[in-house]
This record gives C-alpha cells, sequence and structure tokens, in this order.
C-alpha cells in the first residue's frame, strides 16, 4: 500500500513518532488522575526488568520511567510545600488544613493537572472526595477550561454507573486568585487494575456483569453527546460487596463529534492512554462513543487473557500496532470462552468503527442477553461455588505481563506522568506470543499516518506484511508493484456497506502476492474514501487513476459517480469493477460489474412471494436519484406476473418521522409484503419503527431488497426476526471452496467478521481480474476484455460463477433468507443455477431505459 500524497485531504490522520510524541508530553503535562480513594498496597510490587529479570521496587524512590503501582493508580503522594500552600490552617488536629467548609484529611493523590483530598463535610457530616486544580496551574485558563469540563461532563448524570458530582464551585485563595474545584463522593472498593493486579485473570461469568455495567455507563454519557475517551482498567471502580462500577475520570471526555462536528482538533483527538486507545484516537481523527467501544475491548481481553492485546513496547511501535496489528484470538488464550462473549470483544476491538456497534446501547443489550441467559450473580461467592460444584470452569491461571494496566515507558499522551507502574510478573513468564499483521483499513491508515509524518521532519518507517504460514515471494525486487485502486465509502451514509470490502481487497490482494504476485510484480491496494458523496468518488477515482496510475480501480457509490469515472477509465485504458448489488440499465466497455442485477435478485424474490401466495405488494423507496428507476422495475416486475402494486411510497428523508408517517400508510393499504430498496444504515432505523408500530398486531412481512450481511449484524435479531433478505452469497455454503476461503479470512481478520454479498463480489472481482492479467499478460483493459469474456471460475459463491459472454456482468446465483431469533437464519430458496444478469429488463423497449435514465439519472456534461 501506498501513501497518499495528497496530505490536504488526510491532514486529520497523521501518525506521532515516539520522538514527537514525547516532544508533545514535554509540552503538554496533562495527566488524568485515575482514582480517589484507597491506600497503597502493603507489599512490594515487582516488574520485568529490562532484561526479564525480577526486580523488586518496594517503597524506594523511583525513577519517572518506573514508578511502582501505588503512583501509577494514585499519582504521588508526597505533596511540595508548593502545592500544599493552598490550604488553610488546620482546623483540628490530625487534619492537613481546610478548603472551604472542607476539613482536608489527608492527599489520596495527584496528577498532572489535578489533586484529590479526603475532606470532611461538616455541614452534612459526611466523607467526600475533593478535587482542586493544582496550584501552579491555576493561571493557565486552558487548563482551568479543561478541568471544569470534567466537572460538567459528570454533573448532572443520575446513573448508577458514573460517579456523581456533589458541588462544584470557584474556591477563594487570599492574594492566590480563585481555585476551581468540585466534590464527589469518597468511594470504597478498588480499580479493576488493582483487581486484576490480585487475581491475574478475571473468570468471564464474574467480568460480564462488570462489563455490562461499563457499557450501561458508556450509553447514559454517549446518549448525552459526550465521550469519556480514556477508559481503561485504571477508570473502573468497583465497590463491595457486588462490584457494583464506577465510571471513573471525566478529565478527557468533550462533546461526540457526532454532536459538534467539527470542534475537536487534531490535537485534541489525541488524548488519550495509549494502550488503550481506539485507532481512530490514535491518528487524531475525529471520534464518537465507537472509539471508547474498542477501549473497552482492550479492557476485557486483558481481564480475560492476563495479557494485553497490544503489548507495551516504545510508543511509535505501539501506535503501529494498534493501527495495523490483530491481535492473538482471545480463544487461544482463553480456551472455555464461550464464542459469544469472544466474537463480542472482537467486534469491540474491529479497527474500523464501522465495524463496532452502531451504538453502546445495543452493545449494553447484547452483555445484558448474556448474563441474563448464563443466569449470572456478581457475589463472589456465587461464582465461587460455581466453580467448585464443576457448573463453570475454572479459570486458567496465568501472569500478568509489565504494563497490563495501560502502564509503560511512555505514559498516557497529554496525560499522567504517574501512569507508568507496574503489577506482578511471574518468574520464567513466557514471552508474548506472535502477533499477525492485519491488511485492510487499518494498514492503509497506518501509512497514510506515516505519510504524514514527514511532514514533521520525523521519517517514515514501513510496515511489511505478515502473513501467517505465507510461502516465499517470488517477486521481482527493482518492479514497481501493480496498485490496485479503492475508493469506497470509509465514512458517511454508505460507510456502513462499503467500508467492509477493503479488508477483503487488501486480503486477497496479500494472496495474489503469497502465490507470487502478478506480472512478477507484487500487488498492492491504494485506499481512498470518497466520503459517501459523489464529488468524492470522483475526485478520488481521478487521482488514483491519474497521479498514482493504478492497474484497476474497485469503485463504489451510486450511478452518477460512475458516468465521468467511465470515461476516464476509457481514457486511460484501465478496468473499473463496481462489486455492489445495483439498479443496472448500463453497460461500458472498461467496466466489470461484479455485484448483481435485479433480474438476479429482485425479480427472484419477487417470484418467490407470489408462490406463496402474496399478490399485494408495497413499494417503500428512499431519495436517491436512483429510486424511481428502481421502483419502476420492480412495479413492471410484479405487474407483468399478474400482481399488484397496492401503495408506493418514497422517503422524503432517512427520518424516524419520514418512515413513521410512510409505514402507517402502507398498513392501511393493507399489502401481503413490502419491498423496500434502502442502503446501508437507513435499515436499522427502518426496522426500529417498523418494530414500534406493530405493538402487539400481526407482522407485516418485509423483503428488504439492498439489505446487506454487513448492516444485519447491526440490527438486533429480535428487530429483524420474520423478514426477508435476498442473497447472492451465503458465508455458511457448504462448498469447499467457500470453506476454504471463509476459513483463511476469519483467521486472518477475526471470526466475528461477517461476509457480505458485497465482499463475496468485490473478491470475485480480484479473481478475475488476476486471471485475465495472467492469460494476457496485460493491464489494457482492451486486453482484459478478451480474456473476461466468458471466463469461469470457482468462487466462494458458487461452483462454474463467469463472466456473461455478451456484457460486463457475471452469471450468479440467487438465494433468499428468513431472519430468525438469536442470529438464526432459514434459507427458503436456493436457485441452484445460474442466473443470467439480463441488465436491460425485458418488460420495456431498450428506448423507453433510457429516456427513463435520462428522466431520473441525466448523464453529467
Amino acid at each position: 500500500m501506498q501513501v497518499p500524497d495528497r496530505p490536504a485531504t488526510f491532514v486529520s490522520r497523521f501518525y506521532y513518532p515516539e520522538a514527537f510524541a514525547r516532544s508533545r508530553l514535554a509540552t503538554h503535562p496533562m495527566p488524568t488522575e485515575s482514582s480517589n480513594a484507597g491506600p497503597p498496597p502493603p507489599e512490594p510490587v515487582r516488574r520485568l526488568g529490562s532484561q526479564g529479570k525480577i526486580t523488586h521496587l518496594g517503597r524506594q524512590p523511583q525513577s519517572e520511567t518506573a514508578p511502582n503501582l501505588h503512583d501509577s493508580i494514585f499519582g504521588k503522594p508526597n505533596p511540595s510545600t508548593q502545592s500544599m500552600n493552598l490550604l488553610f490552617p488546620d482546623a483540628e488536629s490530625g487534619e492537613l488544613g481546610q478548603l472551604d467548609r472542607y476539613r482536608v484529611v489527608r492527599l489520596i493523590g495527584t496528577g498532572g493537572m489535578g489533586m484529590v483530598f479526603e475532606a470532611e463535610d461538616p455541614e452534612l457530616e459526611r466523607r467526600v472526595a475533593l478535587k482542586v486544580i493544582r496550584p501552579e496551574f491555576v493561571a493557565d485558563v486552558a487548563l482551568r477550561k479543561r478541568f471544569l469540563r470534567e466537572a460538567r461532563a459528570m454533573a448532572g448524570i443520575d446513573h448508577p454507573n458514573i460517579i456523581p458530582i456533589y458541588h462544584v464551585g470557584q474556591l477563594t485563595l487570599p492574594g492566590k486568585g480563585t481555585l476551581p474545584m468540585f466534590v464527589m463522593p469518597l468511594l470504597q472498593g478498588e480499580t479493576l487494575e488493582q483487581r486484576l493486579q490480585r487475581s491475574k485473570v478475571i473468570h468471564y461469568q464474574k467480568l460480564v456483569p462488570i462489563a455490562r455495567q461499563i457499557a450501561d455507563g458508556l450509553t447514559c454519557i454517549h446518549e448525552r453527546g459526550t465521550i469519556h475517551r480514556d477508559i481503561k482498567l485504571a477508570n473502573i471502580w468497583l465497590s463491595p460487596p457486588d462490584d457494583q462500577i464506577k465510571i471513573l475520570d471525566f478529565g478527557l471526555a468533550r462533546p461526540s463529534s457526532t454532536e459538534t462536528p467539527g470542534t475537536g482538533s487534531r490535537m485534541d483527538n489525541l488524548w488519550g492512554t495509549p494502550l488503550f486507545m481506539s485507532p481512530e484516537q490514535i491518528q487524531g481523527q475525529e471520534i464518537d462513543g465507537r472509539s471508547d467501544q474498542f477501549s473497552l475491548g482492550v479492557v476485557l481481553y486483558t481481564c480475560l487473557a492476563g495479557q494485553l492485546p497490544f503489548p507495551d513496547q516504545p510508543l511509535a511501535k505501539l501506535l503501529r500496532s494498534i493501527a495495523v496489528d490483530v491481535p492473538t484470538p482471545i480463544t487461544q488464550l482463553v480456551p472455555e470462552l464461550p464464542p459469544e462473549l469472544a466474537e463480542l470483544i472482537q467486534r469491540l476491538m474491529a479497527k474500523h468503527p464501522a465495524l463496532r456497534y452502531p451504538t453502546t446501547r445495543q452493545m449494553a443489550d447484547d452483555l445484558a442477553i448474556l448474563e441474563a441467559k448464563w443466569g449470572l450473580d456478581r457475589s463472589s461467592q456465587s461464582l465461587t461455588m460455581a466453580v467448585l460444584s464443576g457448573a463453570i470452569p475454572p479459570p486458567t491461571t496465568r501472569s500478568l505481563p509489565s504494563s497490563v494496566s495501560g502502564s509503560s515507558d511512555h505514559p498516557s499522551i497529554n496525560g499522567p506522568q504517574s501512569l507508568t507502574g507496574t503489577v506482578p510478573v511471574a518468574p520464567g513468564a513466557a514471552p508474548l506470543p506472535p502477533v499477525p499483521t492485519e491488511s485492510g483499513i487499518s494498514r492503509r491508515k497506518a501509512l497514510t499516518m506515516m505519510g504524514a509524518s514527514v511532514a514533521f521532519g520525523i521519517g517514515i518507517w514501513e510496515i511489511q506484511h505478515n502473513l501467517r504460514s505465507r510461502p516465499i515471494e517470488i517477486i521481482g525486487p527493482t518492479l514497481e508493484p501493480l496498485r490496485i485502486g479503492v475508493a469506497l465509502a470509509l465514512s458517511g451514509d454508505r460507510a456502513e456497506l462499503e467500508a467492509p470490502l477493503v479488508d477483503l481487497l487488501s486480503f486477497a490482494a496479500d494472496e495474489l502476492n503469497a502465490l507470487g504476485g502478478l506480472l512478477g510484480r507484487k500487488v498492492e491496494c491504494l485506499i481512498r474514501d470518497s466520503e459517501s458523496s459523489i464529488a468524492g468518488y470522483q475526485r478520488e477515482a481521478e487521482e488514483l487513476l491519474t497521479t498514482q496510475q493504478v492497474a484497476v480501480l474497485f469503485l463504489g457509490g451510486p450511478r452518477i459517480s460512475r458516468q465521468v469515472v467511465q470515461s476516464r477509465a476509457a481514457e486511460l485504458d484501465r478496468l473499473v469493477i463496481y462489486p455492489l448489488n445495483f439498479e443496472g440499465l448500463e453497460s461500458h466497455p472498461n467496466m466489470l460489474f461484479t455485484g448483481a442485477t435485479p433480474q438476479q435478485i429482485d425479480l427472484p424474490a419477487i417470484e418467490w412471494c407470489q408462490r406463496q401466495g402474496m399478490t399485494r405488494f408495497a413499494i417503500l423507496g428512499d431519495a436517491q436519484a436512483e429510486s424511481p428507476v428502481w421502483q419502476a422495475i420492480v412495479k413492471d416486475a410484479i405487474t407483468m406476473r399478474n400482481g399488484t402494486v397496492c401503495i408506493q411510497e418514497t422517503l422524503p428523508q432517512i427520518s424516524e418521522l419520514a418512515i413513521n408517517r410512510s409505514l402507517q400508510r402502507i398498513q392501511q393499504a393493507k399489502p401481503d409484503i413490502l419491498l423496500t430498496n434502502l442502503v446501508g444504515a437507513a435499515n436499522r432505523l427502518f426496522f426500529q419503527v417498523l418494530l414500534s408500530l406493530r405493538g402487539s398486531g400481526p407482522l407485516l412481512p418485509t423483503l428488504g431488497l439492498r439489505l446487506d450481511a454487513s448492516t444485519i449484524r447491526n440490527i438486533p435479531s429480535e428487530t429483524l426476526a420474520g423478514h426477508y433478505v435476498p442473497a447472492m452469497y451465503l458465508d455458511d455454503l457448504p462448498e469447499s471452496v467457500n470453506r476454504s476461503f471463509t476459513s483463511r479470512f476469519r483467521q486472518r481478520l477475526g471470526n466475528y467478521r461477517t461476509i457480505s454479498d458485497a465482499m463475496a463480489a468485490a473478491y470475485a472481482g480480484v479473481q478475475f481480474w488476476a486471471k485475465a492479467v495472467a492469460d494476457r499478460q496485460s493491464l489494457s483493459a482492451r486486453d482484459l476484455r478478451t480474456a473476461l469474456s466468458g471466463m469461469r471460475l470457482q468462487l466462494p459463491e458458487g461452483p462454474g460463477i463467469r463472466v456473461d459472454a455478451n456484457s460486463p456482468y457475471l452469471w450468479k446465483y440467487f438465494r433468499l433468507i428468513q431472519a430468525g431469533h438469536d442470529r438464526q437464519k432459514q434459507v427458503l430458496e436456493n436457485s441452484g443455477k445460474l442466473l443470467p444478469p439480463q441488465p436491460f429488463p425485458t418488460s420495456r423497449p431498450l428506448l423507453e431505459w433510457q429516456q427513463l435514465l435520462e428522466k431520473f439519472l441525466p448523464t453529467p456534461s
């Protein structure tokens, strides 16, 4: 993969090598405070020394790179004289002093920005935690704002898993101005970091209730428009006796990018603790609640496995690892882990946000389902008895590597220098297993960041592919690589549909390299984000074809985005591959359409409905320009088969109100079935509204003609149950070609990954293109057209998939499934034979189709 040479387009995707990150730390010492209660551990703490030997740290003074565990959790408890000058004289013996009405008993901890005291409120006669900004930072306006932002983020939240705020105010110091402060409850218990230090690992039956509470707390703050940005072991507090959790430290919290787009600078987004940061967070991109999901995934992985998914290492390598590497599968480290929980954690730790949960509430719901399914009791006693009785397998004993809590010799970026603590490690502990490299969206981002680092004069280092058990590549060392251009939506409305294709295309390219590449050259993917806009598709395609001179282009987007690109591809004699299902009605000598046409997906689905006695159809389209054309194709297919379209609706916009109004009109028409062509994330909202309208009435069966597996996985199964989905590909097809393909793909990218129609079609596109290039020893689209015509391949979609001899389309198989509960599905129809593409349906003359296209989809001038 190559680094984009358009830094303005990728200005938010910078990579911070170690020297630059450390310079940021030196000039922005803004740590976070991890806790507000608890004494230091009584026993000396051990950590691995530089040679892997155990060294005792005990209580002796520590260097900045190796403080003890108490310091890593609470900050340094020995305040300087300057820091303590803010206190008024002692009010009573045994107290440090007084702040406002609060009698200060002891200093719990300090960070780079704040100090936390245990104090007594004499008016209410209760002990509290009192947090104030450090006196030396009182004059720093930015830090004062950040300190008060933390208080505001927590204030007004009434949730059992969020630490409440009792009071926010400004203390007046004689001759020293005002001092921001806020008051919290004094917590009893320990952090999740301390718990893990003692127990080495946490059994999944014990962890799921903890995880569900964290998810509930995050759901609360996310739905208020706030993201935490620093979820880690030390910021999760466990209170006795039943481990009720509190999420701590909102010092880095800020409004979500989705709430206030463009408000956070790239530097702002970089704050956090590196070992727990998401790929998008380390790249300084705008983030939303899905970044907190990734951090929670790291927390859960660490608790279960007893080791970090991304081992502690120099900062530059660590950030690269988070962006690129696939951690050792959790099931290899915890064989007894149920697959449902393993897949949930893999999903949380997906490199691209679009592959995580759309909302944290859905994640919390899934955890609650597991909690109920397993009948979990959060009390330690009940878990212990279950293990002793054999009902639950005991956790495997493992030793924690040093810095499992997020500590390392690189503290939180813009965070506390005190987060470099250690945890016990057994003598002779085995080294961490090798971590395979993940391709796709994450590698593209990592390389993009490296390219941006040149602007800082810091230099570039290269990420090498590291396919496990891969044969040696026999590729000419002096030849330029063949570049596969990819212009897809990685953000915006179409990202849910198109973003998953990126990992698949990079995976396919790596498989070609494992076999020696093409034309004696290595194959690379150059990936660009169209941002779901027509201008974006055209802009990125132009850059890939002309500047990067790619050998082939994979393009997404609607019809109008292709028309300009087709002309440029013809000038440059390059092939463009479109892997999505669409309305057909076009042909171009430089195109290869590997997705399905209505003849292969919509018409067979309608025929099946009519065989079931469904004759009254409702049609619901969106406001996309292609929608009237699609509705005409579907309406023709229904009426030609003696069916009736009882109502036809177009959504003016994708909103709950618009969907509600259309569905009410549709229900009044009493159709036998509703056909929709909604794309991507719009389906989630549609099925939610449909379920809410149903109440106790009968189900309005719906056939989502543009539903894709990548979207289905983000829709709660109970919401989709009973409805129908056409499919050209199913990832559990029994053919050996498909079993081998899915095994290789998931071994590489995780068992949780769903493979959609579009992904299978993209894989087919790579295979057909590579075979044509090898046969013709040419990259010319003119040469490849001849080779492709009638070509047959054994592909995951089924045996004998072939390119039509008379058009740039594929012959495809058709399947129809009905969604069930608990992610189950029933295959209702399998064509068993290849269906021809027929891009121009015979229901109308060709001239009439052309007139319809010109009306709704005019060719751009």
